[in-house]
């Protein structure tokens, strides 16, 4: 496969230009990004399972806020098409009472821009992503049956931002190396589902210079429904069974540890009608 993409911006600005206390206004201007995307994708049947190998680059054009929200250090126009080139490798199999699936992966991303320390875009960002993912599905019983994932991950910085704390060779941050999913679900009869649900998230560093730590959390999510007609069916959900203390988000922002506490445990319960 191949994939053109050609995206113009026409900005017309209708304020003064120049330079406004730390912000700079742009004067009128049109940008033009262009890009090709090829896509090379393999399988092989082997039985009752799959080999496949995909090779594919993804592209994307500058935010509009990063082209021309811009900072008296800085000039419209700096920043360019960022890329991602990706290689894939998997095989998928298939077995009397469940399947496995298991898939490596590297992956290239250049010429990325992001929000830096002082509030001017950063531009030439590069990182490195590699890792392996394993999930499958396992039937223990006819009414209980077993499903789940878990992904290793190296994600590293490829270039230096002195400013930011970012040097070349150092784990991303907010990127934990490890993730699992693991769900049991029971069916003791037709109308009847019960499913329990674990969530990992490993550790990771909070910040580019990777001096902070989110030590990771484990989450449990309970959840059940039964049919009481042919179109009504009760359910509820008791999340974070266990009321583990733990954040949706956690970085270093402002000098200090920054933390988006996640909900403490609590009841969902819901009667849902089909029509």
């Amino acid at each position: 496969g191949l994939r053109g993409e050609r995206v113009s911006y026409d900005y017309d600005n209708r304020a003064p230009t120049g330079d406004v206390g730390r912000f700079r206004r742009p004067v009128d201007r049109e940008d033009v990004f262009e890009g090709l995307a090829p896509r090379l994708a393999l399988s092989r049947s082997l039985g009752t399972g799959t080999l496949w190998l995909n090779a594919a680059r993804g592209e994307r054009p500058p935010q509009i806020t990063d082209l021309y929200s811009l900072q008296t250090r800085q000039n419209a126009g700096e920043q360019g098409v960022e890329k991602l080139d990706s290689v894939e490798l998997g095989w998928r199999q298939d077995f009397n009472r469940g399947s496995v699936e298991v898939v490596a992966y590297t992956m290239d991303k250049r010429d990325t821009s992001f929000r830096g320390a002082d509030g001017s875009t950063v531009n030439g960002g590069r990182t490195h992503h590699e890792g392996l993912e394993l999930s499958g599905t396992l039937e223990v019983l006819p009414t209980l049956s077993v499903a789940g994932w878990v992904a290793y991950s190296q994600q590293t910085y490829r270039f230096n931002s002195p400013a930011d704390g970012i040097r070349e060779g150092a784990a991303i941050d907010t990127a934990p190396e490890w993730l699992s999913n693991v769900r049991l679900d029971w069916q003791p009869t037709d109308s009847t589902d019960v499913e329990l649900e674990w969530v990992h998230v490993g550790p990771s560093f909070t910040d580019a210079a990777n001096t902070r730590v989110y030590k990771g959390h484990d989450v449990l999510t309970l959840r059940g429904s039964i049919d009481v007609s042919n179109r009504a069916a009760l359910f509820a959900a008791i999340r974070n069974l266990t009321n583990t203390g733990h954040a949706d988000r956690a970085d270093f922002a402002f000098g200090r540890d920054r933390y988006f506490p996640a909900a403490p445990r609590s009841l969902t319960v819901g009667l849902r009608y089909r029509g």
